[in-house]
């Protein structure tokens, strides 16, 4: 009788958590939307023959970046007591730079990596969305989630549009694309 007020406290975090999550997940949604603009565009510049004649050296740029990765992160693991501290961070450095290189490059091979990429992210993030809609549907304060995250999409919507085609009104960017 006397824990009525733990059970809506539960539910208003529970409700917090869900709207968190659908921002996190608008986030990227919209960041994943303008990749994928960015890529269509360069896809439309490729030959369909000069693509599929890199799909080879695609997997093996992506097995060395695998490669990289796991080698990092094993020397990461033999010095980690000598450098402790700067451990995350060189690892993140290692990544950003792995990722860098690969949407700066302007091969054929690389346009495909990132083709592969990109479908790859996109799964990531359709099962996270997905995920989000079982779990909303699985709590008890489901009313309380369900509005919260339907407030959190919309803003995502809306600043997908409204605040990007502001903030680059000024720049030598055609927002209408």
């Amino acid at each position: 009788m006397g824990k009525e007020w733990l059970d809506q406290l539960r539910g208003a975090l529970l409700g917090f958590c869900g709207a968190i999550m659908v921002g996190i997940l608008g986030f990227g949604f919209v960041s994943l939307m303008n990749l994928w603009k960015e890529l269509i565009l360069q896809l439309r510049k490729a030959s369909v023959g000069s693509l599929l004649v890199s799909i080879p050296l695609a997997i093996l740029w992506l097995a060395m970046g695998f490669g990289v990765l796991i080698g990092a992160g094993m020397v990461a693991d033999r010095f980690a007591h000598y450098i402790g501290a700067l451990l995350r961070p060189l690892l993140w450095l290692v990544i950003t730079l792995l990722f860098w290189g690969v949407w700066r490059g302007r091969s054929r091979a690389l346009l495909v990596l990132r083709l592969i990429l990109m479908l790859s992210f996109s799964a990531i993030i359709l099962s996270a969305a997905v995920f989000m809609c079982w779990w909303v549907s699985s709590e008890t304060a489901s009313v309380l989630v369900f509005f919260l995250a339907v407030i959190a999409s919309l803003n995502v919507l809306f600043y997908s549009r409204f605040v990007r085609d502001t903030a680059l009104k000024d720049n030598l960017v055609d927002t209408r694309i």
